[in-house]
């Protein structure tokens, strides 16, 4: 699959149009657009499992009750029956809104509702944009934060990539400086290292990229601290690397 969509009347009550058997993430929610992202990330290449990246979307959304994670996924039209019950209960329900039953892999629905729904597959990375972020293009939207290289006010979704030209216009711009650490030919890129409970490492992977270290410090603070350990005993470094840039 590379990318399918079903829109209002394609979308066939009792019809199942996706189903998975691999992990789903809540990943992420745009007000501006009212859509909501599932994605499955694939593997590194000496690991077993998926070698391909889904993301999964739902949109204009109008209400859902979901699970964060499933191991298992399947998307389903709710039935005219089910879609009436989940409908009474909107306040401001339209009368082409399809209910769309999440089923996780003990058979038990959760629900999406909206009008559309479409899955894209390819080789993307977990902290790669969405292939979909195209399809949400306003014109008003800047292509990139000020703060941050890379990314959105909507996160993953509807991220894009600084180009090299305006990478080399923010850099030497004559702008007001930050008030401390002042900007120069280097990037800043707040990295994390995650240990398991059996001490397997994870590799290093770059978290995002700042033209200031007191942003990328201020971005580690604020992801959880140079170091953390969760509740399952995960444990995690990050830390600020400073990156020549050559323009």
């Amino acid at each position: 699959m590379q990318r399918q969509w079903f829109v209002d009347r394609q979308l066939t009550p009792g019809a199942t149009v996706f189903d998975w058997r691999r992990t789903f993430t809540l990943w992420g929610y745009t007000g501006s657009h009212s859509v909501v992202l599932f994605r499955s990330v694939k593997v590194a290449p000496d690991e077993d499992g998926p070698a391909t990246r889904i993301d999964l979307v739902f949109k204009p959304v109008e209400a859902l009750s979901v699970r964060t994670r499933y191991r298992t996924l399947a998307v389903r039209v709710a039935t005219q029956e089910r879609a009436d019950q989940v409908l009474d209960r909107l306040e401001n329900a339209h009368r082409d809104d399809r209910v769309l039953e999440l089923v996780g892999p003990d058979g038990s629905s959760d629900h999406v509702v909206c009008t559309a729904v479409g899955g894209h597959e390819d080789e993307g990375e977990y902290w790669e944009p969405s292939p979909f972020a195209m399809d949400l293009t306003d014109g008003r939207t800047p292509p990139w934060r000020s703060r941050v290289l890379g990314g959105g006010p909507d996160g993953e979704l509807t991220a894009r990539f600084a180009s090299l030209d305006e990478l080399t216009a923010a850099v030497r711009s004559d702008a007001p400086r930050p008030a401390s650490g002042r900007r120069g030919r280097y990037l800043f890129v707040a990295m994390m290292q995650m240990t398991g409970p059996d001490e397997a490492t994870a590799r290093a992977v770059p978290l995002s990229a700042f033209l200031t270290r007191d942003e990328a410090e201020e971005h580690v603070r604020a992801s959880g601290g140079a170091r953390q350990v969760d509740p399952g005993g995960y444990r995690f470094e990050r830390w600020v690397e400073a990156v020549p840039l050559d323009l």
